[in-house]
């Protein structure tokens, strides 16, 4: 019993320095990790006046991609994607997202959405 106690009190300060060594190297290494999540989010058009109808998808599916702290801090249930319409012409159009148009930090990129041509309809609303 007393050989334990030895061996476990000798080079007790290199010890625990060694514990929190691996404790930061493994904290550093999971929360720099680049992770990707894909989740459907609704479309959101501003600016325009009451005598336009805009058809559009309801909701566009995107992939997000950032470090795992980051995406973690997301509050990935309230993210729309955000659409200028007052740079809307009438008739049919393509419209290309970024990530500027989610609102996210710029340490979180948008890789995909789908459909991967946002095709955007203004029409005069003769009502």
């Amino acid at each position: 019993m007393q050989n334990i106690k030895i061996l476990l009190s000798s080079n007790a300060p290199i010890k625990v320095i060694s514990f929190m060594l691996g404790f930061l190297s493994w904290f550093l290494l999971v929360n720099s990790h680049t992770e990707t999540i894909t989740k459907e989010v609704p479309l959101s058009f501003y600016g325009i006046s009451k005598k336009w109808i805009v058809r559009a998808p309801e909701k566009v599916m995107v992939t997000l991609s950032g470090k795992r702290s980051y995406l973690r801090t997301l509050d990935i249930n309230t993210l729309a994607l955000h659409i200028n319409g007052t740079k809307l012409k009438p008739g049919l159009q393509p419209i290309n997202l970024s990530t500027h148009q989610l609102f996210v930090p710029n340490s979180i990129k948008l890789i995909h959405y789908i459909p991967t041509t946002l095709s955007v309809e203004l029409i005069k609303n003769n009502t």
